[in-house]
């Protein structure tokens, strides 16, 4: 951007004829001396490529990429504030000049994506994937990104539980960021320079704004993000700390900065300071400043990115402004008078500057709006096909695709809307208006009607590398029955018997329970006293909570949660009675899937907790087996998984939950009482009234895996829990070869059809859990040994 921005600049310079401005602008150009460095580009190669390669898998070892977003922040406040400060300086109208070389500079790139992506998803996206996308697109079109996504993933752990199924546009957050600090820097240093009438109360005023703001946006960042890290990570209050940096390397690596700085704080130090020791100084500068980025990118984990920016971000932050400040342009007399800055002088380039100038940087660093905008979209929808995250050739011909289609956005669109001479100021606020008015207006009404994407798209094939969640599809094992999903669902087909048979209102499952578990199932003894009461629990010692095998045995096993353990009852008591194992039934419904609280600060251990503890620590179980609904418990804090770890289990199974069922497809009566109301209206005849259930879909399914993805790329990069702690999901049991479908509905040649689910997020306790046998066979009873 540094190169175009600055040539614009000077063109913009030039009167209407051609003719240079009045003198008091030429008198301004002359001290506040702005030259094109090809280094800033190549800084830009080393905040760009990183974050390509981290989305991509973390690839080359870039664990810390992500953190070339704040070196990209920290670039974008030195080139702001350098140019409103310079037009300011020259008398120039700033506000006029500096929205229009944004709109240039930004939306031509942002509106061709958009319309590539449009079309491309009408047709080969599934039509919950294409209205999320347009959805997203709305918020990107009016510069709200960030809010958008806050709002949407502050509850399930912010950016690190999104992922590309759920948010195709998820970069956007950055450029929201940078955007809204476009619109509120410029107003602000307008109205100093406006009502402030001498040199030295602008440069005051300047000075203070910008340092109250670094200051009061760092402490809020290191303050509130233990608190809230999703609103820390998306939004300018706490992220403005980053830009205000970049703006005073722009104000003290200026002519007119530095002369400013001397005058106001007194300093001299051009006097002080020799050539030799100035260049010496630079020249560690640099280097020592680009060395701390390198550091970051490998040293920063994945975990990190949970309490980020934090203090984290400083090392970027730095690291970016010593190289911007360790390359300061100097200058030597040249006796050619057609040297860099056109006026017999020659810029000399330190050693760091010299090979962040090396061309290929420099042409990527040019590039890299683009190939920030492209990079993620590509990695969500690649094509159609799946690439794995752990396969670095495909990371590398996805990274070359991307540059592609970069460099042909660069060169076709970004370059002659930047033109004035190409495209005047009047023809590009018309054609932007137009053309921003149509994608808003289509994504609205695409989002709002629910129209577009394939049905027919599929979802692809395995790769051998291992994928994600997202990109699993099930393959049944052989014990599953004879099923179809509710695309297909016909009420006619369901009886009574089906439907008792599958759910707990069958007379005998007390007496069947008590067969398998004891006379009296530890499932029952948990007493609630209040729920309302952080102990609310009254539980009784651990003896009276283990089902013992005919032997006797210690328990081997543990299982933990609340009632989306509790629909797995039969199962996972039959398993255990087949494999002849004893094991602790640690079940508790409302709170027994968490250890503390779902916020970032835990909350106090409550006595359940605290027995739960004791429980484990004293019996110490080959295995722990938790169950749970709100996985984002486990992103927010450790707490739930530090107190799995008690006892020192050989492994930590986290069990993926089963979808929930989308509530507005369901008529209000029956949302709590699916079982029930489909057995009334079999009874009375009435199955026209269960049409709905083939209108029944996922609730929240792309957020569903995204948060299932955010938890297992957590576990894996964590040292203390991966080795020991594990997720598998167990979604694909009841979705359909398109990854689209909820099954609620087993259907079986006798005895009639059989639900899946009793409600929208239950399953029944024999033909729901009995999808999950061979998980559970494979995961936890295969093979143990005790």
């Amino acid at each position: 951007m540094a190169s175009a921005e600055v040539n614009m600049l000077l063109s913009d310079e030039q009167g209407e004829n051609g003719e240079k401005k009045g003198g008091e602008a030429s008198a301004a150009e002359a001290s506040w001396r702005f030259v094109y460095r090809p280094e800033i580009d190549g800084l830009r190669f080393w905040a760009v490529m990183p974050v390509l390669f981290y989305h991509y898998g973390a690839v080359f070892g870039f664990t810390g990429g992500y953190a070339g977003v704040d070196v990209f922040f920290v670039i974008s406040g030195y080139l702001i504030t350098s140019i409103v400060l310079r037009e300011l300086c020259m008398g120039k109208s700033v506000l006029r000049h500096f929205w229009e070389r944004r709109v240039r500079r930004l939306f031509p790139a942002i509106a061709t994506m958009f319309v590539c992506l449009y079309i491309y998803g009408w047709f080969m996206l599934s039509p919950n994937v294409y209205n999320n996308f347009v959805g997203e697109s709305i918020f990107g079109l009016i510069a709200g990104s960030n809010f958008y996504y806050y709002v949407t993933t502050k509850d399930l752990g912010g950016y690190m539980a999104a992922g590309p199924e759920a948010y195709p546009l998820l970069h956007f957050w950055s450029l929201a960021v940078e955007e809204q600090f476009y619109m509120v820097l410029p107003v602000v240093l307008t109205c100093v320079w406006r009502f402030c009438k001498t040199d030295r109360k602008r440069w005051m005023w300047t000075l203070g704004f910008l340092g109250f703001v670094l200051l009061a946006s760092f402490a809020f960042s290191v303050g509130y993000t233990p608190i809230n890290n999703p609103f820390c990570f998306y939004l300018l209050f706490a992220r403005a700390w980053e830009l205000a940096i970049g703006s005073f390397v722009g104000i003290a690596t200026s002519d007119v900065g530095m002369a400013t700085m001397s005058r106001v704080l007194g300093l001299h130090l051009g006097k002080r300071v020799s050539p030799l020791a100035k260049r010496l100084m630079l020249e560690a500068t640099g280097w020592l400043g680009f060395g701390l980025i390198l550091f970051v990118y490998f040293y920063f984990t994945r975990e990190m990115e949970y309490t980020y920016p934090y203090y984290y971000a400083l090392g970027p932050c730095v690291g970016a402004l010593m190289v911007i400040v360790g390359n300061t342009p100097v200058f030597k007399p040249s006796k050619d008078l057609s040297g860099d800055s056109g006026d017999g002088e020659q810029r000399i380039m330190t050693t760091c500057g010299l090979f962040l100038s090396f061309a290929p940087f420099v042409w990527i660093g040019k590039i890299s709006y683009a190939l920030y905008l492209w990079h993620w979209p590509l990695w969500c929808f690649q094509g159609g096909v799946r690439l794995s995250q752990n396969n670095v050739v495909s990371a590398l011909v996805l990274t070359m695709v991307a540059i592609g289609l970069s460099a042909v956005s660069t060169q076709l669109i970004e370059q002659p809307f930047r033109s004035a001479k190409r495209v005047g100021r009047k023809p590009l606020w018309i054609l932007s208006g137009i053309v921003w008015t149509a994608l808003l207006s289509f994504s609205i009404a695409v989002h709002v009607l629910e129209v577009g994407g394939s049905n027919k798209t599929i979802a692809a094939p395995q790769v051998e590398d291992g994928m994600d969640s997202s990109s699993t599809v099930f393959v049944p094992t052989g014990s599953e029955p004879q099923s179809f999903f509710l695309e297909d669902a016909n009420p006619e087909l369901f009886s009574v018997e089906g439907i008792e048979k599958s759910s707990t209102l069958s007379m005998k499952y007390r007496e069947e329970l008590t067969m398998l578990m004891g006379d009296d199932p530890p499932d029952e003894k948990c007493k609630v006293i209040s729920d309302k009461s952080p102990a609310f629990d009254e539980c009784p010692g651990a003896e009276d909570m283990i089902v013992y095998n005919e032997a006797g045995d210690p328990p081997c096993l543990a299982f933990l949660g609340n009632s989306h353990l509790g629909h797995h009852i039969f199962t996972i008591a039959s398993l255990a009675k087949e494999y002849d194992v004893s094991y602790l039934w640690l079940k508790r419904s409302g709170r027994g899937d968490r250890f503390g609280g779902c916020e970032s600060t835990p909350d106090p251990p409550t006595p359940w907790d605290e027995q739960r503890i004791r429980i484990l620590k004293q019996w110490k179980p080959k295995r722990v087996i938790f169950a749970t609904h709100r996985p984002y418990c486990l992103l927010a804090n450790n707490s739930t998984l530090d107190g799995l770890m008690s006892g020192a289990p050989e492994k930590v199974l986290i069990m993926g939950d089963n979808p929930r069922l989308d509530y507005g497809s369901f008529p209000f009566k029956i949302r709590q009482k699916l079982q029930k109301e489909l057995l009334n209206a079999i009874k009375n005849g009435d199955v026209s009234s269960l049409d709905f259930l083939s209108t029944i879909k996922p609730s929240k399914f792309d957020d569903f895996l995204r948060t299932e993805d955010g938890l297992r790329k957590a576990i894996e990069s964590n040292p203390k829990y991966n080795g020991t702690i594990q997720f598998e999901s167990t979604y694909p049991a009841f979705m359909d070869q398109n990854n689209t479908f909820v099954q609620v509905v087993g259907a079986e040649t006798e005895g009639g059809n059989r639900l899946l689910y009793r409600d929208r997020e239950h399953l029944t306790l024999r033909d729901g859990s009995e999808r999950l046998r061979e998980y559970f066979r494979e995961h936890i009873f295969g093979d143990l040994d005790c």
